[in-house]
Formats: C-alpha cells, sequence, structure tokens
C-alpha cells in the first residue's frame, strides 16, 4: 500500500492507497484535492468536447479505442443505448452526462499517452443516469489497462 496525500477542506492528510486503483467516497461537506495528480473533472470534461473542432471529433470519436471505451458506458447490453454522435455539434447539443463520459475519455487518455500515471476523477458520476454511473469504473479500469498494462498508474476517483 502507498500513502496518498489529500488535501481535505484544505488540511493536509495521508491515506492508505491502492497501488493501481483507489475510490475515494466522502460526505458531501468534504472537499478532497490530491497534490501531484491530474484533475480530471465535469468543468474540464464539459470545456474540452465544447472547445473540440468536427475534424478532431472525427479523428478520436471513430477510434476503436474512443468506441470501445464510450460503448462501455452507453452501450454495453443495454435496450436503451447511446449511440456516438456524428458531428461534435451534435454532441455539444445532448445531454450533459454523455458530453462529460466523452470529454473524461479525451483527458484520460491524452494524460495517459502523454506519459502521466497519476490521474484524479473527481466525481466522474457528475451528470449521469444511476443507469450509466455504474457503468464508469469499469471504463476507466478498461483505460488503464489498455493504454498502461504493464505500467502501475495510479487512478484516483472521488
Amino acid at each position: 500500500m502507498n500513502d496518498i496525500e489529500l488535501s481535505v477542506n484544505g488540511q493536509p492528510t495521508k491515506i492508505d492507497g491502492a497501488p493501481e486503483f483507489l475510490c475515494v467516497v466522502h460526505q458531501q461537506d468534504l472537499r478532497v484535492d490530491v497534490p501531484g495528480y491530474i484533475e480530471i473533472n465535469s468543468r474540464k470534461t464539459i470545456d474540452c468536447m465544447e472547445k473540440m473542432n468536427q475534424k478532431q471529433w472525427e479523428h478520436i470519436s471513430t477510434g476503436e479505442l474512443f468506441k470501445t471505451l464510450f460503448n462501455e458506458v452507453f452501450h454495453k447490453d443495454d435496450q436503451n443505448s447511446i449511440p456516438i454522435p456524428q458531428t461534435i455539434e451534435q454532441l455539444n447539443k445532448s445531454d450533459f452526462g454523455v458530453i462529460h463520459i466523452a470529454g473524461m475519455i479525451v483527458l484520460g487518455c491524452e494524460a495517459l499517452f502523454e506519459g502521466n500515471t497519476k490521474l484524479f476523477f473527481r466525481t466522474p458520476e457528475d451528470n449521469l443516469h444511476p443507469k450509466a454511473e455504474r457503468r464508469v469504473v469499469s471504463m476507466l479500469r478498461m483505460m488503464q489497462n489498455f493504454l498502461s498494462p504493464d505500467k502501475e498508474i495510479e487512478v484516483k476517483v472521488e
């Protein structure tokens, strides 16, 4: 186990952390920050997708990695599945949960492609229906395993 240094409402603290993946669940009135980790949250994910252009979207959304991760949340054995939008405009006019997941995939994969191994996903369930929420951790584990199967990657989920 690794000690993980956190900040809770501005106060430094340490917790025992798993070597690869840790989920931190806390009460509503606590602000948890993880210094030294790249934070991915719904503000960043939605902003990322709103700034994306069509050419970038076509390159990303048609790739097998994106399709596999997106479908893990929205298509998996579900009669009410959500298809990947064809255009960035369609994506950005859709539900915020769909935009958020697309942004999580983009920002998470970019960080891993750049060699960053410490990722902190703050409230990844933001804007999601409970049916989709339950698939997010599975998607994050898939991302971790696909992109760095030989490396120890620390993914924190608040």
